[in-house]
């Protein structure tokens, strides 16, 4: 018995999107109200005590997501965009966008307002920013 199968698609395992396809602004609206929320930006932890929090946890509060857990899945979920991946503005390597916000704010000293700003800029948003956004290194126009 022969089985006749129809020809499959080739589809890539992930697809890597340039950054300009992508529209961070509700990503960095939630960093900005997390900022609010959580004034005081903490390195190596997600949150720290009742005011800090590193730029995920940023997110993650001002998404509403407020356990004392990071909530991944439930983050995943409500920005996908987070799992898709761009440039590293200072290393150069493709990687997740979670990855590349987390890199520049655990190992630079960018807030996390900037970073935010940063990602607008990166999808083109056109509002005001609040801050020069890594403005010195060239990462913005």
């Amino acid at each position: 018995m022969i089985k006749i199968v129809a020809p499959r698609e080739v589809v890539a395992p992930r697809q890597v999107f340039a950054v300009e396809s992508m529209n961070f602004h509700n990503l960095a609206e939630a960093m900005r109200k997390g900022c609010l929320l959580r004034p005081e930006k903490v390195k190596g932890k997600w949150k720290r005590g009742k005011t800090g929090a590193c730029a995920v946890g940023a997110i993650a509060e001002g998404a509403g997501f407020r356990g004392s857990w990071m909530p991944w899945n439930k983050i995943a979920k409500k920005f996908p965009e987070l799992h898709t991946s761009m440039r590293h503005p200072l290393k150069g390597w493709m990687m997740k966008v979670c990855s590349v916000i987390s890199s520049i704010s655990e190992e630079t000293d960018y807030s996390r307002e900037q970073i935010a700003d940063w990602l607008c800029m990166e999808s083109g948003c056109t509002h005001a920013l609040q801050t020069r956004a890594l403005n010195h290194l060239g990462l913005v126009a």
